[in-house]
């Protein structure tokens, strides 16, 4: 297969968490951009009641995800890349590269999955800070009998802030999300120490399905 050199790139913006396409002519060739958003539920956990005042306390105060919207995409020979705006918190962005194999192809869901028409090439995460914009470049070599191009990108890291409203002490924190196309329900662990009437923030970067519903929870491990 051969591409030419360079293109003028398709500018987009993603209205989360609708998925826009967009279609770019090259010869006879059409070149799809997509993002795709994670449709999230949220539930907060809280624990603690009925202990002391020296007993640690911990509430979910606000739940924290990086976004992405896929501004432009390029190419130069086997050089593709795309600008990305990360429109949520700061974190990880996983941005990944798909071949179009036919005309009709049904376009995959979101950076995990492919269909028989649409080919992943891989999965990049990249961090990016609030409201940061950056072009993410992969280098790839098409298929012989590929017609096109897709980029997605979508979150990749999720957090909370934990405020402790009781005496210091550490904090169990699970992540916990499901993934729809497997059926299968997967928890992350990890701690976190927090002082009296402090604040702390924890995240996870894990690429997760669309469609998937997460949660964080929390509770003391132990008193200090």
């Amino acid at each position: 297969m051969v591409l030419t050199d360079t293109y003028q790139a398709v500018t987009s913006m993603l209205i989360y968490p609708r998925k826009n396409f967009h279609t770019m002519d090259i010869g006879r060739r059409n070149f799809l951009a997509v993002t795709g958003g994670i449709t999230t539920t949220f539930v907060a956990g809280c624990s603690g009641l009925g202990s002391s005042a020296e007993d640690p306390s911990f509430e979910v105060r606000e739940l924290l995800q990086s976004d992405a919207a896929l501004v432009s995409i390029d190419n130069n020979g086997n050089s593709f890349s795309a600008t990305i705006q990360n429109t949520g918190n700061s974190g990880q962005i996983a941005v990944a590269l798909f071949w179009q194999m036919e005309e009709s192809a049904i376009e995959p869901e979101g950076v995990t999955s492919g269909t028989d028409g649409f080919l992943r090439e891989r999965i990049n995460k990249v961090y990016f800070d609030a409201d940061e914009r950056r072009t993410v470049e992969l280098t790839a070599q098409p298929p012989d009998d590929a017609i096109g191009y897709q980029f997605l990108a979508q979150a990749a890291t999720y957090g909370a802030n934990i405020q402790n409203t009781g005496g210091k002490g550490r904090a169990a924190v699970e992540f916990t999300y499901n993934e729809p196309m497997i059926g299968i329900e997967t928890t992350e662990e990890d701690t976190l120490y927090i002082e009296s009437e402090a604040t702390k923030n924890i995240e996870f970067d894990q690429v997760i399905e669309t469609n998937s519903q997460w949660n964080i929870e929390v509770q003391p491990v132990n008193s200090e």
